[in-house]
């Protein structure tokens, strides 16, 4: 009962901090991709002037 319950909550945990792991990546990778097209168009925007 106690090991059942152990297991269970490890399995939770793990699947939790998967799931943040995830999130965190996919804001990171938000970021990184919004502040990459910023400055190509500021780049872009300095060569056309």
């Amino acid at each position: 009962m106690v090991s059942y319950s152990f297991i269970n909550l490890g399995g939770g945990f793990g699947i939790s901090a998967y799931y943040h792991a995830h999130k965190l990546a996919c804001l990171a990778g938000m970021i990184y991709l919004g502040y990459g097209i910023i400055t190509d168009f500021s780049a872009l925007s300095a060569a056309m002037w």
